[in-house]
């Protein structure tokens, strides 16, 4: 009898985070995963439980990986503002670089829900809000920099930027001009002023 292998699963998790990400939660099979991750299905199911869990912990894993990095970027940035530009900047080069470019997989996984997908629905609203206290971070210390009082619906500025983060992740699937992307973003940040 043979032995069993061991499963790196963060490198199982990185393979599986592509296969989502190329054919989004509902499209992609186990098979897909077999081939992806290089693991049969009894080392998928006994390593990560069924494909709903496999995909939350993918969620996660693209989460520290990915939007990290980009939070990053914004937080390190000389002044709040340049760290919106320079994320928006950023979102709009990974958009245009590739036609194969398989776009963002939060934004890929909330176009793609079905109403009975709750525990989803419950994990993307989760990672909405934890977006929406990123930016209101951001835009408190924009106003600090700029000496400006905290708007009483600064709140809604930064779910301006969720949504202005999701429509350019959706419009930049079909429209991959990036003259066009940055004239909304252009258009879209005119709040935060010179």
């Amino acid at each position: 009898m043979g032995r069993k292998k061991k499963v790196d699963t963060q490198e199982a998790l990185s393979r599986a985070v592509k296969v989502f990400w190329a054919r989004g939660f509902h499209a992609t099979t186990i098979e897909d995963l077999e081939v992806g991750t290089g693991l049969l299905k009894g080392s998928l199911y006994q390593s990560f439980g069924n494909k709903e869990k496999l995909f939350q912990l993918c969620l996660y894993h693209y989460a520290a990986e990915v939007v990290e990095r980009r939070r990053e970027l914004v937080r390190m940035a000389p002044t709040a503002r340049e760290g919106i530009r320079i994320f928006f900047t950023e979102l709009i080069n990974i958009s245009t670089r590739s036609k194969k470019n398989p776009g963002c997989l939060n934004t890929n996984t909330i176009v793609g829900l079905l109403p009975e997908d709750k525990k989803l629905i419950k994990t993307m609203s989760e990672k909405i809000s934890g977006w929406e206290e990123f930016w209101i971070q951001i835009l408190e210390r924009h106003y600090k920099e700029t000496k400006k009082k905290v708007p009483a619906d600064v709140r809604f500025q930064s779910r301006h930027l969720i949504v202005l983060t999701q429509g350019l992740n959706v419009v930049s699937k079909v429209k991959r001009d990036k003259e066009y992307l940055h004239s909304i973003v252009d258009s879209a940040l005119l709040f935060l002023g010179k």
